[in-house]
């Protein structure tokens, strides 16, 4: 695969996301509960939750790669 096709697909599925989302944050609190376009979405307290837990995952994850790179290279020093 190349680099232009790997860009259009991650830029493809970036933008169905955001459509996704953003209709799931702005769309669904106006439309009655019953509606049929409801059943495409999960509950809105999900669209907070997941977002927070993606935030909360990447930056664990980074500060745990900065602080293993810290503690290598502070072992290579001595």
């Amino acid at each position: 695969m190349s680099n232009k096709s790997l860009g259009f697909a991650v830029t493809g599925i970036g933008g169905s996301l955001f459509f996704y989302y953003t209709l799931w944050i702005i769309v669904t609190p106006f439309v009655d509960k019953g509606h049929w376009i409801q059943n495409y979405f999960p509950e809105r307290e999900w669209a907070f939750l997941i977002p927070s837990l993606v935030l909360i995952s990447g930056i664990t994850i980074l500060f745990t790669f900065i602080g293993l790179v810290m503690v290598k290279s502070g072992r290579l020093k001595q």
